[in-house]
């Protein structure tokens, strides 16, 4: 190809992703690969995915190591100091480049809804995270503990809350609903108790009860209301999440842009209208705001900003992501 080019990569717990990007933020090449959340898949595994990845954005691009100027990776599941380390340690032994950085992935879905690290992102896919950075460039984030650990809002929880509003309609200790016929029949399962089985029979893979979530958002738009009120208090919960970041980083009077990203926003009004009822009475002039860009290429849009940050003479973070507040497994799908 010839040019100068970086390399962004989004990891995490369903797929790879790694493109490559020239200078005039033109997309030359993209490589997929297996998850590459170190929590889910182990790191040999995660490092193995992120080398398919890019070696696959590399051959698409027609691209040599020697023209990648630096490569940034944002990835779930990835936050301590020396995970990162490790990481960029392993990429380094693929070619010496010149700048490596590694972050979280919930800022490389920020950047690509911002175009720059400024601003709050909320993240809901299988887990969920809320991460912003403030105009002083402190940064604060809250859930991604985890499925079990109050990751409030995400993919499995709404499946999990689907399967238990099922069981409490069969007991008499809930409503009536009609996501009971629907999930079974999304199953293939003939009774409520055949649910037991298929929850604890099988390793508990988390997106197993993500994929429950298209089936409640057709029963709720179907106006049932059982599936319409878990939806809301999804909306509620990832409010909770940003809000906590708004409050953290003294956001409440600015005006920002909160960036929704993740498969979950994808049921509309149903999740989103809560959600932004909730933050609006607290933060009035957020701005939201759907990525114009894959997170892949919001990583890559950060490797072409340490470029010029070290063409300035500054490459202090050079294979780090930003510190503050920054806590938990991190895994959001």
């Amino acid at each position: 190809m010839g040019d100068s080019v970086v390399i962004g990569v989004d990891g995490g717990s369903t797929k790879t992703e790694a493109v490559v990007v020239d200078a005039a933020a033109r997309v030359r090449g993209r490589g997929m690969a297996p998850p590459s959340n170190p929590n889910s898949v182990g790191l040999e595994r995660a490092f193995q995915a992120l080398q398919q990845a890019i070696q696959r954005a590399l051959s698409a691009a027609e691209a040599r190591w020697e023209e990648v100027l630096a490569i940034c990776l944002c990835l779930s599941g990835v936050d301590r100091p020396d995970e990162r380390a490790r990481i960029a340690e392993r990429v380094r032994r693929l070619h010496p480049i010149p700048r490596v950085s590694v972050y979280n992935d919930a800022v490389g879905a920020l950047a690509a809804g911002t175009g720059r690290l400024l601003g709050v992102v909320v993240i809901a896919g299988t887990g969920t995270i809320a991460y912003g950075v403030n105009r002083e460039g402190r940064a604060a984030r809250a859930a991604g503990w985890g499925a079990l650990l109050a990751d409030y809002g995400g993919g499995f929880w709404i499946g999990i809350e689907a399967l238990q509003a099922i069981v409490c309609a069969a007991d008499g200790r809930g409503p009536p609903t009609a996501l009971a016929d629907r999930v079974l029949a999304h199953l293939g399962l003939r009774a409520p108790s055949d649910l037991i089985a298929w929850t604890y029979d099988r390793p508990l893979h988390w997106d197993r009860f993500a994929a429950l979530v298209p089936v409640v958002v057709q029963v709720a738009r179907a106006n049932d209301p059982v599936a319409r009120d878990i939806l809301r208090r999804a909306g509620r919960h990832l409010a909770d999440s940003a809000l906590a970041v708004i409050r953290r980083l003294d956001m409440e009077d600015e005006a920002f842009e909160l960036v929704l990203a993740g498969s979950v926003w994808q049921a509309g009004e149903l999740i989103q209208a809560p959600m932004r009822e909730t933050v609006r009475r607290s933060a009035p002039r957020v701005r939201f705001v759907r990525p114009t860009r894959r997170p892949a290429e919001g990583a890559a849009l950060l490797a072409w900003e340490e470029v010029r940050r070290g063409a300035h003479g500054d490459d202090s973070m050079d294979h780090r992501g930003p510190e503050p507040g920054l806590h938990g497994p991190g895994s959001t799908g």
